[in-house]
């Protein structure tokens, strides 16, 4: 077992960072803290480039669209990411990721935002506060806004599907699934009988599962509603999940300091990795090989495959959240004390990364994890390797496509 390598350690921040996301080229990161402040990373110096102002009180969440074309103040036209970030005051800011620039910065709430995305095309923002979600246009016009739950329940966790379609919200005991288009509701998803932590969807979209404090997921039919199967096997609360990138296998967080992957098809239990004490987060490798945990004593990687632990990376207190480069193998994530850390996980090599054809009506099409390029689906593309035509990125295709959900 590799012991990992901290590539750097970015100190900066007076309070807890409470998010972070990394930019779809990788070059850089950001950081959302309690102390009130956001911060951009250069992950190739391994310095803070541009600290900035968030909100008038704590940075709840931050996302990063792909990069797509922009204008700044001069109206320069270029191409950038846009970063939408969230705090406890309510509001939203709109900036250009790369350089901090304002877009715009407006009150959508008036309760503090507990988190917050941004399509895949960058054209509408989502935010959402105790019992609300609300949809934006760039220039912070509304588009919509749902109650998800009232009485104080706030939305504990929310996921996107990959085509942008529908989203869904996680609080309280209930799963919602909207439909983007018409902010109608899809479906309520009822069955936990405690607080649901998290959330995720498949990357064909059908599918989604929940993760709940009364220890199990479960997995839904997001067109219909229907309770698929209810995954048991965890002795606490489970605090994360992920799905895999070909959706072969799911893998959850826990309290009980386990992680577990699943067979979605099946509910079969594949195994069970132990080695920490508690576990807060979970992610996936874009290639679909490996596991990253993130838990109070640092971070560790895992042959998702065989279940062996590759890397271990203690690091100073407990970690809140982690973030995967789109296609090289670099893990961030933030601790408790307002350090931000780059890991690099030796001597994990990918393979080819996994993406999927998208279809939004106008035929299928497949983005490049390297280049953030869009293609048109090759004729025989569908569940092979294929080189990118622009950059020559060895990607594999899955074998489904992901489009709205039908009915």
């Amino acid at each position: 077992m590799s012991e990992g390598e901290e590539r750097a350690s970015l100190e900066g921040h007076t309070g807890w960072i409470t998010d972070c996301a990394v930019s779809p080229d990788g070059s850089f990161v950001v950081s959302a803290s309690r102390d009130g402040t956001l911060k951009i990373w250069d992950l190739t110096v391994a310095e803070e480039t541009v600290p900035f102002p968030g909100h008038q009180g704590i940075v709840n969440a931050c996302a990063m669209s792909p990069i797509i074309k922009v204008r700044d103040k001069g109206g320069v036209e270029g191409a950038d990411a846009l970063l939408v970030s969230g705090g406890s005051d309510g509001t939203l800011s709109l900036r250009l990721a790369s350089t901090g620039e304002l877009v715009k910065t407006w009150q959508a709430h008036d309760d503090p935002v507990r988190s917050c995305a941004i399509s895949a095309d960058g054209s509408w923002i989502m935010s959402a506060d105790d019992n609300l979600l609300n949809f934006w246009d760039l220039t912070a016009e509304k588009l919509s806004t749902w109650e998800v739950f009232a009485g104080g329940v706030f939305v504990r966790g929310c996921a996107l599907s990959t085509d942008g379609s529908f989203i869904v919200s996680a609080s309280d005991e209930t799963v919602q699934v909207w439909d983007t288009a018409t902010g109608g509701e899809l479906a309520s998803l009822k069955g936990h009988t405690r607080p649901v932590n998290a959330c995720a969807v498949s990357p064909d979209g059908s599918f989604v599962v929940s993760a709940s404090d009364d220890g199990t997921l479960k997995l839904w039919d997001p067109r219909g509603g229907e309770l698929l199967r209810t995954l048991e096997g965890h002795s606490w609360g489970v605090d994360g999940c992920a799905v895999a990138p070909d959706a072969s296998f799911l893998v959850s967080a826990s309290k009980d300091g386990s992680l577990k992957l699943w067979d979605p098809a099946t509910g079969e239990e594949l195994r069970t990795l132990k080695g920490h004490d508690f576990v807060t987060a979970c992610a996936v490798s874009p290639d679909g090989q490996y596991v990253v945990s993130a838990a109070d004593d640092g971070l560790k990687v895992w042959d998702a495959g065989g279940g062996t632990e590759i890397a271990a990376i203690p690091l100073a207190g407990q970690l809140r959240c982690v973030a995967l480069h789109p296609s090289r193998p670099l893990v961030w994530c933030g601790d408790p004390g307002g350090a931000l850390h780059l890991v690099e996980p030796l001597p994990i090599v990918y393979g080819p990364i996994i993406v999927t054809a998208i279809d939004g009506g106008r035929g299928p099409v497949v983005p490049c994890a390297y280049c953030i390029e869009v293609w048109p689906l090759g004729e025989e593309w569908l569940g092979q390797a294929v080189d990118c035509p622009r950059c020559q990125g060895r990607m594999r295709v899955n074998s489904f496509i992901a489009g709205p959900p039908k009915g």
